[in-house]
Formats: structure tokens, sequence, C-alpha cells
């Protein structure tokens, strides 16, 4: 028997887990952008754009250094419209956001890494009185705040 015995059938332990932004204003360095499916029993296959950032300044009552934003594939247009807000403050507004454009952002070459953003998060209630954290993103030219 190998040193890896039966390594073809377990399961791995999945990603470091990184906080969600919380509501305020936040200043981020792109640490890495991929495209994940959901390792929750209930939501398997699930698909999700992940953004993971190094925390350069947040809201007064941020205690942690790094963060992630996650937005759900399976709703469509409406996450699609995020993500396709977070690209254009990464790469530019004059920047052609298409299919090829974001498969290379999640790609192995993770070109967004590095680049700098500002976002402003809030929380909002729904109808049915769920919250959830809505990211508004900007170029680090076109500060918000």
């Amino acid at each position: 028997m190998s040193d890896w015995g039966n390594i073809d059938k377990l399961e791995g332990q999945g990603r470091r887990r990184l906080p969600y932004m919380t509501p305020g204003r936040w200043h981020l360095r792109v640490s890495k952008v991929a495209k994940v499916e959901s390792q929750q029993p209930h939501k398997r296959g699930t698909k999700y754009f992940l953004a993971e950032f190094e925390v350069i300044s947040g809201p007064s009552d941020n205690t942690v250094s790094d963060v992630c934003w996650l937005s759900d594939l399976s709703l469509g247009e409406l996450s699609l419209r995020d993500i396709k807000s977070f690209a254009q403050a990464v790469l530019g507004a004059e920047t052609l956001i298409d299919g090829p454009t974001m498969d290379k952002m999640v790609g192995v070459e993770q070109p967004a890494a590095g680049f700098e953003v500002r976002a402003v998060a809030e929380d909002i209630e729904t109808k049915s009185g769920n919250t959830f954290t809505k990211v508004y993103w900007y170029a680090l030219e076109q500060p918000p705040f």
C-alpha cells in the first residue's frame, strides 16, 4: 500500500472559511476570486462566485484582517449584476465583462489578485423578515465616501 492509502475515497476538509463583510465602508485588496460549489448538504451542487480580500480598512468595529463575499449563481441575473459591478470595480468600467473575462478572472492565473476596491455593505431586510448583506462596489479611483 502506498503512503496515500485510500485518499481517493476520502472527502477533503474544504476551504478555509473567512468571515463575511459586515455593514459599513471597506477598502479591500483582492486575494482570490473563484467559482465554488456549496459543501452544505442541503445546498450541495449550488454554485457561487467567491471573492476573498485582505482588509486595508473597514468599519470602526471591524476586528478581522480578511473577509469574503459570496454571490449565489443560482439567482441568475440578480447575482450576475452584482458580480459584474464587482468585476468593473476591479478591472475598470471600460472593460468588457463577458463569460470569457469571468472565466479568466476565476482561473488559475488570478488576474484580479492584488487589485484594491472600495465597498459599501448594508443589511437589507426582505419582505419575509430575513436579512441579507448587499454590497456596492467601487473602483479605487471612485471612492463612494
